[in-house]
């Protein structure tokens, strides 16, 4: 069979496949071989060609292709499984043994930066809360006995704020 760039686009080949097709074998080609591998050198999509095919020919390209194919996966299924075997125990060994060192060393440099952290923030905190409850007697001391309206309620009556607050505790 002599495929040409017609039959191609008579098939619904697309045309930049058409393209690349036609300006290697303007005249077209009749496959063996050596056209195939270039053909997909040149990123041509070489099974779109069984579209080409009689419906005789489909069939003994099937018949021969699954044989093919169930050779190769009778090779391919153990060597596959005794790969995974493999992988699996080399990075479970690995993996483990690299984590566990590496947690361990950030478990001790975690303890030593949070021990200066709260030896740092406590004073710090204390000293803020402190501050706070300074501003708000002086605020307060400060207050004309005028109230300010009363904080909004939600829906079931409670102080939004009050839920707020105890969504946190």
């Amino acid at each position: 069979m002599r495929i040409t760039a017609d039959l191609l686009r008579n098939h619904g080949a697309c045309e930049e496949q058409v393209e690349i097709f036609t300006r290697h074998w303007p005249d077209g080609v009749i496959p063996n071989a050596r056209t195939v591998v270039k053909a997909q050198l040149l990123g041509l999509d070489i099974w779109w060609c069984t579209r080409l095919l009689s419906d005789a020919a489909q069939m003994e390209y099937k018949k021969i292709r699954t044989a093919a194919f169930a050779k190769y996966k009778k090779i391919w299924v153990p060597v596959w499984a005794e790969y995974e075997k493999v992988m699996h125990a080399a990075w479970t060994m690995k993996y483990q043994n690299v984590m566990d060192t590496a947690l361990a060393e950030y478990e001790k440099i975690r303890a030593v930066a949070l021990a200066k952290y709260v030896k740092v923030m406590d004073p710090a905190l204390i000293e803020y809360e402190k501050a706070k409850v300074d501003a708000l007697l002086v605020a307060l001391r400060a207050q004309p006995e005028k109230r300010r309206k009363p904080w909004r309620a939600n829906n079931n009556g409670t102080c939004w704020r009050s839920t707020l607050i105890s969504t946190y505790r």
